[in-house]
This record gives structure tokens, sequence and C-alpha cells, in this order.
């Protein structure tokens, strides 16, 4: 559709209502279909197809790498934009009906997370926003229950006033981050 319109826009030949009428049919078609899709399971896989197995339990399914149309060049390239060099090292991979590739490593090719080594894990939170160019974000400051008096206290305690910081945050482990205007910095 987008390519449609400066078609009719800068060609002067075509019949106006014509064109007009076919945009409006191919925009009514697409809600429609969008609309069907969402609410049968049945026409949403008539419509997208269904995902289809490339490596299931290590081994290579050739014969879906061919009914999909997709190269081994292709496919191996999917897997090093995943940091996967050695399709060994895969358990299963899917061709998503978007035609990405999703992929599940072999257990042995997981990296090792600190559950797996029973290291305890702080919990996060998402940074918390509370000084935005130079401008205190009392919003943010009472939604996690701070008070703007504790900012100031704690931006003194670092040798600085309020008006000299540009930007400051309380990051995901619960510490106090600042950027003032007075870091020399030059692009």
């Amino acid at each position: 559709m987008g390519r449609s319109q400066p078609i009719l826009a800068f060609n002067s030949s075509l019949n106006f209502w014509l064109m007009t009428t076919s945009l409006l049919l191919i925009a009514v078609l697409g809600f429609f279909t969008a609309r069907l899709s969402r609410k049968s399971r049945a026409i949403r896989k008539w419509l997208d197809g269904t995902p289809t197995l490339l490596i299931q339990d290590g081994k290579l399914l050739e014969h879906n790498l061919k009914k999909e149309n997709f190269s081994i060049d292709m496919f191996k390239q999917a897997l090093r934009e995943k940091e996967i060099f050695d399709w060994q090292e895969v358990e299963t991979a899917i061709l998503e009906t978007d035609g990405t590739v999703t992929v599940l490593k072999k257990p042995e090719y997981l990296p090792v997370t600190r559950k797996d080594l029973n290291i305890p894990v702080a919990k996060r939170h998402r940074p918390i926003e509370l000084i935005i160019d130079g401008e205190v974000n009392k919003e943010n400051l009472l939604e996690n229950d701070l008070s703007e008096e504790w900012l100031k206290q704690e931006i003194l305690r670092r040798g600085y006033g309020i008006q000299d910081v540009f930007y400051a945050v309380l990051d995901s482990k619960g510490r106090l981050v600042l950027d003032t205007y007075r870091d020399h910095l030059h692009s």
C-alpha cells in the first residue's frame, strides 16, 4: 500500500477512483484477515503457517530445510547471528513463521549461571531516574517513597549541589549514580 500511494499521486494517467477503491479494498482485507487470525487459531495457522523444526535432538533435518526453501548457507548464517558457529552445539532449531531461527543449545554448551554454582543473587530493580536534564523528577521520587530532601543530602554528601547535576539515577542495585555539568568532557 505504501508503494502505491506515490504512484497514484504522480501518475495522472491512472484512474483516481479505481486506484482509491483498490487501496481501500486492500486496507479492508488486511483489517479483516488480521481480525480473523486473532479470533481463530485455525485461520491464523492457515494464514501464517507453522514453525518448522530444522534440528531435532541434535540432528539436522535436511528435508525440512528443502521443504521451507531454506538453504544450508542461510541456516548457518542464522546460527552465526546467534553466535553459534558449530551446528552440533544445537539441540533444537526452529524456523519461525516470520523467518527467524530460534535455537536451544545442548546443555553442555550453555553458559554457567549463578544458580548452577549456588551463588546467591541480590534482587535487581529497574533504574529510577531522579534528575533528567537538570530537572528533579518529583513523580519518580514520590512513586519510590524518596524525598527531595534525601536526594539533596545524597548529592551534597558527594560534594555537589542539586543545580550541578545533569542526570541522576538510582541504578538496578540501588546505588545513586550522578552525571554533573562539571565533568569537563569535550566532544
